[in-house]
């Protein structure tokens, strides 16, 4: 989708185009909207928090840090799973099954009090 030429577009649809262009220029995009430059820079630096806090997020979260080794055999993870383990949203309640793909574990979405595999 291109940039829309129309200045009665609303700061968050030429936002949205803008992402939507590939442009990478956000500084030259706002010199074609001069009338809506303070809007565009508030979402702006809207969308960069939400990129910053989504990173730290999973930065924090250990389960997707721990390494995999190489060995003889086939690839073995150092993250191990157990029995009431939280994940994020999830708590593990008990493994399912285990196979050559990995292992299936019941576990609680706690957000949603519902019962999901993992």
């Amino acid at each position: 989708m291109s940039v829309p030429l129309d200045p009665n577009s609303s700061p968050e649809e030429l936002f949205e185009s803008f992402v939507e262009s590939g442009v990478e220029d956000f500084k030259a995009f706002l010199a074609k909207y001069p009338q809506h430059a303070e809007g565009l820079k508030e979402i702006y630096e809207r969308r960069e928090q939400v990129a910053r806090e989504l990173e730290e997020s999973l930065m924090a979260e250990s389960f997707l840090h721990r390494s995999t080794r190489l060995g003889d055999g086939p690839f073995a993870s150092a993250f191990r799973v157990t029995e009431g383990m939280v994940i994020g949203d999830y708590r593990v309640l008990r493994l399912l099954g285990r196979g050559g793909m990995g292992e299936v574990w019941e576990a609680e979405q706690v957000s949603l009090s519902r019962r999901v595999a993992l």
